[in-house]
């Protein structure tokens, strides 16, 4: 096997813009106007801003008992910071598991936000 055959292809760009445009169309439907999300250049990460109530290490828990994984903010700071932030990778949005776990994850930060 040839080094490399291994590693799938990149995504082409326009593919991956419009997975990230799905994304933060789902993000401005699922989740509550505080939420703020970064609309980044390239790469295939959103970085959500969740209102300051809402703890991404809880959020993170109830997202892995949902089978979701996503990153909370505080392992991207040495000094605790971004605790109300999360990264959510949208590199498979073509798939539809994807849009239902975004709306999972708004409900979960409108379940935090509320406690």
């Amino acid at each position: 096997m040839p080094l490399g055959s291994a590693f799938p292809s990149p995504l082409p760009r326009a593919t991956l813009a419009g997975y990230k445009a799905a994304a933060m169309d789902a993000v401005r439907e699922c989740f509550s106007r505080a939420t703020r999300a970064s609309s980044p250049e390239g790469g295939y990460f959103l970085w959500l801003q969740l209102p300051r109530s809402v703890d991404a290490l809880a959020l993170h828990r109830l997202a892995l008992a949902c089978n979701i994984t996503l990153a909370p903010g505080q392992i991207f700071s040495t000094d605790r910071c971004f605790t109300h932030c999360v990264r959510i990778n949208f590199g498979d949005g073509a798939d539809p598991r994807f849009a239902s776990a975004l709306r999972t994850v708004g409900e979960l930060v409108t379940q935090l936000s509320t406690n």
